[in-house]
């Protein structure tokens, strides 16, 4: 039965001339979960906020937008989690709506205790939202809205800022719901490996432009024979030939039966790595937000060299993004000693980048910096020069997030810091990001990075780590590092058995 119909809906933002959406129409029916991939800029935001209606962008809009029945509630999961977030505590976070609505305080404390369950947010439950991590943040975000009890859940980019263990715990809740409780689900994202082979139905936009409406499988062969492999799953890029979309693996389990099938050999891309002085460090460094909490980072030594990057991760809470501020400069220590080579200029970019601009225009913003001249230079490397008169908060997540890497390259720093660099980027955009940070690498400046992108850190890192529990548990070599891990390796790690960690080592015969 159709929840959802949308028809000719066309729309273009306030002061802009360019469409943002032009002509979509679809239907979405009742309990369906809904993949909507589209490159940075390509409308999946801009559709979220029309479907959900409160608070809709400004601008001009024709068509329609019709769900089943008047007193369907919806609820919606923006990109930025701090924008959501309306309390000070992780209860009164989920209890928010269910307080709102006059419920009686039995059903509050219903509601409250099985959302919070749902996302094992109980060690939590008393946090002030404020130290939560971005991981956690979203969790939270995700039990108030389900304690609101919605009809319809429309996320934008939910799993970006998740690890291996929250992104398993976000899919099974999903599917429950749409299961279960007949919830339609709607999911915007650039991170298409949890929900691809789940989804009962996949979108694709680009230029404001509905070019795919089908199911997982026919979007996987529209992708990959149009050149867009960067939107399918890991294992669906071992499929090496266009005959090969006859057969397209989706999940893990799949991608080893297609290797199975097909002759194929392993070739590495690494290449050897020659670090060279240390740029900066930490000796038993030992912090904690709270004075009774227990330490985020416990007794830690790391450094950062010339001409390496070193990517970091581990589970939501872990410590990474303290230990960035920690390297930063940005908190002292409790105990231990940071140590910075005379004349190093550090660069540390923030989860929200939001922090760093000041200027009304992005053009401004890097003017600001290092003159007209290169900020105009930067603006074309970086794909932004249609974009330099919009206000850089005016941006979509993945646009911001550039546009912050490019003022970064404008400071022209020895040591990057890099806190979730990847999040709200599309392929493309990851794969420029990559070269970028290769060209940094191979200048001699060093780069730390905390991610929970196991495949961008395969691709580029020359050593990896697994924090936990405030603690460096492991740091390898990086072709190691994803060989011997399971939880946060690559999905091509899993499928190979170990003989590979990206798609390209796969080489058929």
């Amino acid at each position: 039965m159709a929840f959802l119909e949308i028809k000719d809906l066309t729309f273009t933002y306030a002061g802009e001339e360019k469409f943002a959406l032009r002509d979509v129409s679809c239907t979405i029916g009742e309990g369906e979960l809904c993949l909507i991939l589209s490159p940075n800029g390509g409308g999946k935001t801009t559709l979220l906020s029309l479907i959900h209606g409160d608070n809709p962008p400004r601008g001009e809009r024709t068509g329609s937008i019709h769900s089943n029945g008047t007193a369907t509630r919806s609820a919606l999961l923006r990109q930025d989690p701090d924008l959501g977030l309306v309390a000070d505590q992780v209860w009164r976070e989920i209890a928010f709506a269910p307080e709102n609505r006059g419920l009686s305080q039995d059903e509050i404390r219903l509601r409250v205790a099985e959302a919070a369950g749902l996302f094992g947010l109980e060690r939590l439950f008393d946090r002030d939202v404020a130290t939560l991590s971005g991981s956690e943040k979203i969790k939270t975000l995700l039990a108030a809205h389900l304690a609101d009890r919605p009809d319809m859940l429309l996320l934008d980019e939910p799993a970006g800022g998740l690890d291996p263990v929250a992104e398993r715990e976000l899919t099974e809740v999903l599917d429950r719901l749409r299961r279960e409780y007949g919830v339609t689900i709607l999911v915007a994202e650039q991170y298409c490996e949890p929900f691809f082979a789940a989804a009962d139905r996949i979108l694709y936009l680009e230029n404001g432009k509905l070019l795919f409406n089908g199911t997982p499988e026919d979007a996987a062969r529209f992708l990959l024979t149009t050149g867009r492999k960067g939107f399918v799953p890991e294992p669906a890029r071992l499929a090496l030939s266009p005959e090969d979309t006859k057969t397209v693996p989706l999940t893990v389990q799949a991608g080893r039966a297609f290797l199975a099938d097909t002759p194929h050999r392993f070739e590495t891309l690494r290449r050897t790595e020659r670090p060279g002085e240390t740029l900066l460090s930490l000796t038993d460094i030992s912090f904690r937000f709270e004075k009774d909490a227990p330490d985020l980072v416990a007794g830690m030594d790391l450094s950062l060299c010339r001409g390496e990057i070193l990517c970091l991760l581990g589970k939501g809470g872990a410590g990474k993004s303290t230990l960035l501020r920690l390297l930063a400069g940005d908190l002292k220590p409790l105990r231990g000693k940071r140590k910075v080579k005379k004349d190093v200029r550090i660069a540390y970019l923030p989860q929200d980048v939001r922090a760093i601009f000041e200027g009304e225009t992005l053009r401004e913003e890097l003017t600001r910096v290092a003159g007209e001249e290169k900020a105009d230079t930067a603006l074309t490397e970086f794909g932004m020069l249609d974009l330099a008169r919009r206000h850089p908060l005016d941006l979509s997540g993945g646009e911001r997030q550039r546009a912050a890497l490019a003022k970064i390259s404008l400071i022209d720093p020895d040591a990057v810091l890099l806190d979730e660099p990847t999040r709200g980027l599309d392929r493309d955009s990851r794969q420029s990001l990559a070269q970028l940070l290769l060209s940094w690498k191979d200048a001699g400046k060093g780069i730390l990075i905390v991610t929970h992108d196991a495949l961008f850190a395969a691709g580029i890192a020359s050593r990896c780590g697994l924090l936990w529990g405030g603690e460096l548990a492991s740091l390898r070599e990086t072709e190691r590092f994803f060989k011997e891990t399971r939880l946060f390796t690559t999905r091509t790690a899993r499928i190979t058995g170990g003989g590979a960690i990206v798609p390209e080592e796969v080489k058929r015969l």
